[in-house]
């Protein structure tokens, strides 16, 4: 079904502690610049180079407390040493509807949450270590404790268990091959935006399942039909052709003569659908005079005394398709 345009995008870096999501989202700040860090609620302290606003809402225990009272939180956890983290419900809003594109270390329980409230809106990009080995490597390299170390590897399990659900999978053997994978993936992702947005526009679904093209074919006040029908000219959509091309297909199924390929003209799109298909049809016109030899059984028909779609008449009407001339082939 036709869903709402996509606007600002979460991209969120998700996977163990350690294993450089961080250093990841550095490069991508420092990449596009229109694209920010998603700032979050913790109680923890401020680390150096942080700041109030950009990074986190460093607030107390008892101010997070009023935050989840007050549903200004749309997910929270208690992490390690006890602290808590959570997004704020106006950041991420304000960001979706701004058209801002936005960047977080999220962890994965609070990401699952964020998918599931803002679908259309979240890449879940799930960073992972070489091995389990090299992760604890890392930690020690950051100045982790041997006790810090091991509560932190209790969770590495549960959170190695998200990754088949998330959108991409990236293994950070190399930061700078790592760092570039994160950026294509931006890239990508930006692109699809602009198709799906695009789909929306003209009112088709996102993930066309069947799509046809069906050919009004004029001369004058009158239209090409199918004999003791009202069936038009049609012709299903095959991969990588273009609904004009499917247009012409159909106005050959109808005609003996192998002559030059008519003018066609999208007329309008239609979505409809069949069970639970969604099926968008394109309408087409071409004029072409009586003389043309038609195979059996079509014929032609006055355009007053067809069925058509409502949509369909509607846009003859307003292009003035059957008073326009057309003059004879020669």
């Amino acid at each position: 079904m036709i869903s709402q345009a996509r606007l600002g995008q979460l991209y969120l870096l998700v996977g163990p502690p350690g294993v450089g999501k961080n250093a990841l989202m550095k490069i991508v700040l420092d990449r596009f610049n229109d694209i920010h860090q998603l700032p979050t609620a913790t109680t923890r302290d401020p680390r150096p180079g942080e700041q109030e606003g950009r990074e986190h809402y460093f607030i107390t225990h008892d101010t997070f407390q009023e935050w989840i009272a007050g549903n200004r939180l749309i997910e929270y956890q208690v992490v390690h040493s006890g602290n808590y983290y959570g997004t704020p419900r106006h950041t991420v809003e304000e960001s979706i509807q701004q058209q801002y594109d936005r960047i977080a270390d999220i962890e994965v329980l609070g990401a699952t949450q964020l998918r599931q409230q803002y679908p259309d809106n979240t890449v879940l990009i799930f960073i992972q270590p070489p091995s389990r080995d090299d992760l604890i490597e890392r930690m020690r390299q950051r100045g982790e404790t041997e006790a810090s170390i091991v509560a932190r590897m209790q969770r590495v399990d549960m959170e190695m268990a998200y990754a088949p659900l998330c959108d991409y999978l990236i293994t950070n053997e190399n930061l700078h091959h790592a760092g570039e994978q994160v950026l294509g993936i931006i890239h990508a992702e930006r692109s699809r935006r602009d198709l799906l947005n695009l789909r929306v526009e003209r009112r088709l679904p996102r993930r066309p399942h069947q799509q046809r093209s069906i050919l009004l074919v004029l001369d004058d006040q009158s239209v090409v039909v199918k004999e003791n029908s009202t069936a038009l000219p049609s012709a299903d959509i095959v991969m990588e052709e273009a609904p004009s091309d499917t247009a012409l297909r159909a106005f050959q199924s109808i005609s003996h003569e192998p002559a030059p390929s008519p003018e066609v003209r999208l007329l309008t799109t239609i979505l409809d659908y069949q069970g639970e298909t969604e099926r968008v049809t394109f309408y087409f016109t071409c004029h072409t005079p009586h003389a043309i030899n038609l195979k059996q059984p079509w014929q032609w028909e006055a355009l007053q005394q067809v069925e058509l779609p409502g949509e369909v008449r509607q846009a003859l009407e307003k292009a003035r398709v059957p008073t326009l001339e057309v003059e004879p082939v020669l």
